[in-house]
């Protein structure tokens, strides 16, 4: 996609507190394509918040996505700096404001030595930590490659799909990068994430489904230092378009 069909969400920490951009520094996933650049987030100061991009238009989908209809997101991750306090994540947002908009969201949780893949339904201020209310589904491996590593790059991939009575299907699954490339992706259950309905009733997660008027967004959520990283590439979004 074009940086041009990204947009900065609501009420997110300021230039001044998180700087984002793109960077040739940094290593990049593998890709059978020419790639360049890479998007990093860095923490400036000790701040709680969250920081990061909507697909605020983009050629051939809807955005937002129509009612009663989610859609399919991918993008390759890392953790970069060894730190407790921070998450990249990605997924489908009902809204633009992350202190109340509340999401689908999948990510790399807060952990200083070891992380996990976490599927979670919440506000993006809320974090990513294994025991935190809103958590769906977390991975049963555990991992801890950071750092300027090809091995620290995750590429996950999250459907949010709606279906025709209000409930709705999650489905994370990765790619493993060591056999196919980020821009040639086959894509595979994750051990502990089994595909979750968030049910009619809400019963199940606490709260009702959220059934269509999704963004697209990716970002980072840092909780109180200074120096933390993380990067993101090859982002793909889709619609979805039945039932």
């Amino acid at each position: 996609m074009a940086s041009t069909d990204w947009t900065a969400l609501t009420n997110i920490l300021d230039g001044s507190k998180v700087v984002k951009n793109v960077s040739m520094a940094f290593t990049l996933p593998p890709m059978t394509g020419a790639n360049e650049f890479t998007y990093g987030f860095n923490t400036l100061t000790s701040n709680v918040g969250f920081s990061g991009l909507y697909v605020a238009a983009a050629t051939g989908i809807n955005v937002p996505t129509p009612a009663l209809k989610g859609g399919r997101m991918s993008i390759v991750m890392k953790r970069y700096s060894a730190s407790g306090l921070y998450a990249p994540i990605m997924g489908l947002i009902a809204g633009i404001d992350v202190e109340t908009a509340v999401a689908y969201f999948v990510g790399l949780t807060q952990g200083a030595t070891s992380y996990q893949i976490v599927l979670k339904k919440g506000t993006l201020i809320s974090g990513l930590r294994t025991p935190d209310s809103g958590v769906l589904r977390v991975s049963t491996e555990d991992f801890d490659d950071m750092g300027d590593t090809d091995a620290a790059w995750h590429h996950l991939q999250l459907d949010v799909l709606v279906n025709p009575h209000g409930e709705v299907r999650l489905i994370v699954t990765e790619n493993d990068l060591s056999a196919h490339d980020a821009d040639n992706p086959s894509f595979m259950p994750i051990a502990g994430m089994n595909p979750y309905v968030d049910d009619s009733l809400g019963a199940i997660s606490g709260s009702a489904p959220l059934t269509g008027a999704f963004r697209f967004f990716y970002g980072m959520y840092t909780e109180g230092q200074a120096s933390q990283a993380c990067l993101f590439d090859q982002a793909v979004v889709a619609e979805q378009l039945l039932p």
